[in-house]
């Protein structure tokens, strides 16, 4: 049995563009179609205002100012739902100009006690190495970055953080994978639609790369 499991999953779909954040709301949802009337009826709205739209279905929160549109979902196995509510809407929204986007997949992992995931700690960094800096050296967050190109858009960048887990403070690790394309060019951009088919044909791509990295990291270190 692995000494640790894969607890919270955490999902964002991220765009960089130029956006109306008043007109995307839970009514503008459900009249074209994007969720039920219901669903609608029984979101939390936390503000809908020409600066900045915040709002949370049963599923996943939106957020939404004049340069960034998110949908994020901490509900496990709502990856699906929350990307067909990414293309409907910038299929809706195919004239608004969208320079990048970013996929990212997030876990809370939890060992089974402290001392294990100090452990895995040691398998990322050598504290041994910090010993006449620090009296007792403990890794609190580590970043790792690397260059990625994906068809049409460029300056693609894959990059991993591990850090204390805010849910389980003694015990646990909060991963996240990010996975950033840009656009070529940042001048007279005008729709979305490289954007929208790369979300498409890659969906499911970034998801099972995400998850295999995260995966592989633990089983590597718990063979260690």
């Amino acid at each position: 049995m692995k000494p640790y499991s894969f607890d919270i999953e955490h999902i964002s779909l991220v765009f960089i563009g130029k956006f109306n954040p008043s007109i995307i709301s839970p009514h503008w949802l459900a009249y074209n179609n994007f969720i039920s009337k219901t669903e609608a009826e029984k979101a939390k709205i936390n503000i809908i205002h020409k600066d900045v739209s915040s709002f949370e279905l049963d599923i996943c929160r939106f957020e939404v100012t004049d340069d960034k549109f998110q949908i994020s979902s901490e509900i496990d196995y709502s990856y699906k739902h929350v990307c067909d509510l990414a293309q409907n809407i910038l299929n809706e929204l195919i004239h608004t100009p969208i320079t990048a986007f970013g996929f990212n997949l997030g876990r809370h992992i939890r060992f089974d006690n402290e001392k294990l995931r100090d452990s895995f700690a040691y398998t990322i960094f050598n504290k041994e190495r910090f010993k006449n800096i620090f009296s007792e050296p403990a890794l609190f967050k580590i970043n790792l970055a690397d260059k990625q190109n994906n068809d049409n858009l460029i300056d693609g960048r894959l990059s991993l953080s591990i850090e204390a887990s805010s849910l389980y403070r003694f015990d646990g690790v909060f991963v996240l994978v990010n996975n950033h394309y840009q656009r070529p060019g940042q001048k007279d951009v005008y729709g979305c639609n490289d954007i929208l088919d790369s979300l498409i044909s890659n969906r499911d791509v970034f998801y099972d790369k995400a998850n295999s990295l995260i995966i592989d990291l633990f089983d590597k270190s718990a063979e260690e």
